[in-house]
């Protein structure tokens, strides 16, 4: 890693778009700035990026828009992203289904931009790897101290499965505003604040503790 992180920005205003250039004042590493989502995917293949930075409310090249990008790399890659766009409450909704860990809204300052990508990622660097016995230890503590229901666990269940909200809705009967409730119990429950932090807390767990431990 270099400096403060390493971040990806995706925006239809290619090099004319200031936010790379604000990235980069603020001790950033910018990995790529790229007009497309085929171009976003390959340079996160090329360079492991923190996050994305991605305008939203630019036309980008190729079949994907900014949304899909962000879903794709979150998917695929796990890389998430910080979503910015003009005020459209339409746009800002269907935004929420990518569950972004940062929305911002334009006119967007640099010291704004930066101290959102300072407190992104702080929370999304890996911990360091820890030995099998620190590793069941916290997982102890963890199982000891959490408690989902029946129902929240089959959802998490789902999503390690590289489930999606809207199969997991179609999978369990229900409508995918209850899925995304049950996650957001999850979230409060784990200390949590997305899918991807979820699935990267339960991954890192000892893979001897059984799911059925969460179970209350």
């Amino acid at each position: 890693m270099t400096g403060n992180g390493v971040v990806l920005v995706v925006t239809g205003g290619g090099a004319a778009s200031p936010f790379g250039s604000m990235v980069h004042a603020g001790g950033y590493r910018v990995s790529a700035l790229v007009t497309n989502g085929s171009a976003a995917l390959d340079a996160v293949g090329r360079d492991r990026s923190d996050l994305a930075l991605i305008e939203i409310d630019r036309v980008l090249g190729g079949a994907m828009d900014g949304l899909a990008v962000a879903r794709q790399l979150r998917e695929r890659n796990g890389v998430v992203a910080v979503l910015v766009a003009s005020a459209d409450p339409n746009l800002a909704e269907r935004a929420a289904l990518v569950e972004p860990l940062a929305y911002l809204v334009k006119p967007v300052q640099p010291a704004q931009l930066l101290a959102t990508l300072r407190h992104v990622t702080a929370r999304t660097r890996r911990p360091k790897r820890r030995t099998h016995e620190s590793s069941s230890r916290s997982a102890s503590e963890w199982r000891g101290s959490t408690s989902l229901t029946p129902s929240e666990l089959d959802v998490v269940r789902r999503l390690l499965d590289n489930g999606r909200v809207a199969s997991i809705a179609d999978s369990l009967g229900v409508s995918p505003y209850t899925v995304r409730n049950h996650l957001r119990a999850v979230y409060r429950k784990l200390n949590v604040h997305s899918q991807v932090e979820l699935i990267r807390m339960l991954t890192a767990k000892d893979e001897d503790e059984p799911a059925a431990s969460l179970v209350s």
